[in-house]
């Protein structure tokens, strides 16, 4: 075919052929669309080792003599730059949105980790009320097989039981909220002549306004209640995912979880791969299982039940963790996730290990790694001045693991720090049934670890178990968290723990007293503070005029 040196050069039916694809054949500034994903890594991939632009390199390059897109070639160049070069770049280019349905929360957390590339969103067990059965009767959580195989009577009726007290728990927490907030004390915002003024219901003057009110009231008390309940609900309980992830986040994902040992993170791994590979096939070629990865955990796993035999696994709600030399903190972190016992105390017992026993042990976390294409772990981002231990209950920890931008590891799921059981159900009456359920998950989980399922163990802990995670900053992403997290929207024990994250930073660095201008320290404890925040967002559906 004919090359051309311009678009304006090219024919009114080549412009035609390619300007469905395009904003724009003559702006400077234009977007791309409605590219078979292959073919539009392909093209950046190709545009960036010539001259033209993006457009002109379309017309030259990847249409036939029929001026059909050439959307195999594009395959086949991105298999040769990507699996056979091994530029990983380019699969960035392209992308895929792929939903997971029914998944636990196990397998969400795993597809939400790797943080670059990839944009989950699941749904909220603080918005959706989960007392509902199935078609089938069947309370709604995952059944591992390698639980079920053994152990499937007893794992079936701790299911179920976590499920009824939960669902005893929501209508009363509802009742409870309503009296604590009552309807007619319940203002929105809305838009009148000289700006927005808050309107109790009686106050409001059309059928529209009074339907955003029910709605925004109806919606504050069952978040509430939502937020309140779920402490007994299983790890293993169903939720649903969505991931919009480009081709190096897929890869890297993708191999994470085939290389996982529990059977439920393998089989969805292997399903995501295969609905990836409908679209982006050869930006996924590297998918594997990472059998060195296998190997190194086995190892890492036995130093740290080695090192840290004996040792306390209890440790503080919030620390703020000493800053020590690097290579002290590498190690550490290398063996965090693989252990029991609070990061300070790693830090503690690894800081005077000689340095061959480090740079073993450094060898054993690096050391299997195929090649360069497959990273080291987040162990080698030690380094950071603010490095925060949390130690909260798993269904807090859910949403602060979003801030995905700062270096995060968590240890295995366990009931041994805890189970919290809010104030508030004890006015409710289901201390005895809350407490219950924790001494059930706690004998059940003792069962399965010393039936040797470490791993499968953790789909019978709790919401209301503590997990401990620690999050590893520089200021501007504590900035970010800190105001972020201390605003009345959020989950009232998460605002607790931001503060006290805030009371340490600044106990240490007063000067970070300086950027932290927007957190919010106004009632941290009170559960229904979202209404506020519910009330807006009525005023502003109002305002916009949504139905």
């Amino acid at each position: 075919m004919v090359k051309y040196n311009s678009v304006d050069e090219l024919p009114e039916e080549v412009k035609n052929a390619i300007e469905p694809y395009f904003t724009s054949l003559i702006d400077q500034t234009y977007g791309i669309k409605g590219l078979p994903p292959q073919l539009a890594a392909a093209l950046q991939a190709r545009t960036c080792r010539t001259e033209a632009d993006s457009r002109l390199t379309l017309a030259n390059e990847f249409l036939d003599e029929d001026l059909n897109l050439l959307d195999e070639k594009g395959a086949r160049m991105m298999d040769r730059v990507i699996n056979k070069i091994g530029h990983a770049s380019p699969g960035e280019f392209a992308s895929v949105q792929i939903g997971v349905q029914r998944a636990s929360q196990i397998l969400i957390k795993a597809v939400e980790g790797p943080r670059i590339g990839g944009s989950p969103m699941e749904k909220s067990t603080r918005y959706v009320p989960l007392n509902v059965r199935d078609s089938d009767g069947r309370w709604p959580y995952f059944r591992p097989p390698e639980i079920m195989e053994r152990h499937g009577g007893e794992f079936e009726s701790f299911g179920d039981f976590c499920f009824e007290v939960y669902s005893e728990a929501f209508p009363l927490a509802e009742r409870f909220f309503m009296e604590v907030l009552p309807r007619d004390s319940f203002s929105i915002e809305v838009q009148r002549e000289g700006g927005a003024v808050r309107l109790l219901e009686d106050e409001l003057e059309n059928k529209a306004q009074k339907t955003k009110f029910a709605l925004a009231y109806e919606d504050t008390i069952k978040c509430a209640a939502c937020d309140l309940v779920r402490g007994p609900l299983p790890a293993a309980t169903f939720g649903n995912v969505v991931i919009s992830e480009n081709g190096r986040h897929a890869t890297n994902l993708y191999s994470q979880l085939l290389t996982s040992p529990l059977e439920e993170l393998v089989q969805r791994g292997e399903e995501m791969n295969a609905v990836a590979n409908e679209s982006i096939a050869s930006l996924v070629k590297k998918v594997r299982v990472l059998d060195e990865h296998q190997i190194r955990d086995e190892k890492l796993l036995a130093i740290a039940d080695n090192l840290f035999a004996g040792m306390d696994v209890g440790g503080g709600w919030v620390t703020l963790i000493d800053p020590k030399d690097r290579f002290t903190e590498i190690i550490s972190y290398a063996l965090f996730p693989h252990s029991r016992i609070p990061l300070q105390g790693i830090v503690d017992t690894v800081e005077p290990l000689d340095l061959n026993q480090k740079e073993n042990i450094l060898d054993i976390y690096d050391g299997g790694r195929p090649s360069y294409h497959y990273t080291s772990g987040r162990a080698l981002e030690a380094g950071y001045q603010i490095i925060l231990e949390i130690v909260c209950p798993f269904s807090e920890h859910r949403d602060l693991q979003r801030h995905r931008m700062m270096t995060q590891q968590r240890q295995l799921l366990t009931t041994k720090l805890g189970f919290v059981i809010p104030p508030e159900i004890e006015q409710l009456g289901l201390t005895d049934e809350f407490g219950e359920v924790a001494q059930r998950a706690d004998a059940f989980y003792d069962k399965l670890i010393d039936d040797g399922l470490v791993y499968p163990a953790q789909y019978v802990t709790t919401f209301g178990n503590r997990t401990r995670f620690y999050m590893g900053m520089n200021d501007r992403q504590f900035q970010t968290m800190a105001e972020l997290r201390t605003q009345s929207g959020n989950h009232a024990r998460n605002r607790s723990t931001m503060l006290e994250a805030v009371r340490l930073v600044t106990g240490r660095d007063p000067f970070a007293a300086g950027y932290l201008k927007f957190v919010d320290s106004s009632d941290p404890d009170n559960m229904i503070a979202r209404a506020t925040e519910q009330a807006k967002t009525a005023g502003r559906d109002l305002r916009d005029g949504f139905e």
